[in-house]
């Protein structure tokens, strides 16, 4: 018996010993800013201007922009996070007081997109790489009624910047994914209050070229994070807007008019 539980205590403790490290997990700190928007809103393109602007380089692949603007829906190891006073980190989290993913946002930077055009960009990327199993049509009132995730588009927006938003303790700053398109510079350049830093108008221009569309498609060739990866869906967009002109019906059009209607107004959409 004595000897049956030396060698057991003997044989744990060498099992301890062997044990591999594993690196450690990146986790968010209170220092931390948060590039917040409803999926398919450009998210992917601020997040290299972000990078550009905060490190002067965002890597070479749309894989590498991790390191730099870190994901949250992704598990990430700390030693593949730049090493910063803060991080600028992607999510596409809803806000709610009771929602523990969101009690540590403290500064934001909500990013919004027309959401005529949003539906017909998420429904190729839900289709393509999420396999969603019915056509167009069906996805328009799934998400339109909020059943795909993280909610409805108005939703997201309202519960970030709508009616009391002010009063939940978190500083926001907002940004129009159609403002970024037409006119970055203005848009840019008033981050540097959130930010904490000074942006100058050379950093904000080299940057644009930077997220370039060109650009942008040669990082996308060179490497997509594994589950974005697809030989049938091209990640990285037009750059362009109004593609709903053309892509959505008239009864489409009056549905989201009378479901997202207020909401777009309030943000100057018409």
């Amino acid at each position: 018996m004595l000897i049956t539980s030396f060698m057991s205590r003997s044989l744990s403790k060498l099992r301890s010993l062997s044990k591999p490290d594993f690196p450690e997990i990146f986790k968010p700190t209170e220092n931390d800013i948060y590039l917040v928007s409803y999926p398919r809103s450009g998210n992917t393109w601020m997040r290299v201007i972000m990078a550009e602007l905060l490190y002067k380089k965002s890597g070479e692949s749309v894989a590498d922009i991790q390191y730099y603007v870190p994901d949250i829906h992704r598990k990430t190891y700390a030693k593949d996070v730049i090493n910063s006073e803060f991080n600028l980190i992607k999510s596409h989290h809803l806000y709610r007081k009771d929602f523990k993913q969101v009690t540590n946002y403290k500064k934001v930077i909500y990013l919004i997109r027309d959401p005529r055009d949003v539906v017909i960009s998420y429904y190729k990327y839900k289709k393509i790489l999420r396999g969603y199993p019915l056509g167009f049509d069906e996805f328009f009132l799934d998400w339109i009624s909020g059943r795909i995730w993280p909610c409805s588009w108005q939703e997201h927006i309202n519960s970030w910047v709508g009616l009391g938003s002010q009063n939940s303790g978190v500083e926001l700053e907002i940004i129009r994914y159609e403002d970024l398109l037409v006119n970055p510079e203005p848009e840019l350049l008033k981050l540097g209050k959130i930010l904490g830093i000074q942006i100058l108008s050379e950093d904000v221009q080299r940057a644009i070229q930077a997220a370039a569309v060109d650009k942008m498609r040669s990082k996308e060739s060179k490497g997509m994070p594994e589950h974005e990866r697809s030989d049938k869906f091209q990640f990285i967009g037009e750059a362009t807007n109004k593609q709903w002109t053309e892509k959505l019906t008239s009864e489409q059009l009056n549905l989201i008019h009378e479901y997202l209607g207020a909401t777009m107004k309030h943000h100057g959409y018409s």
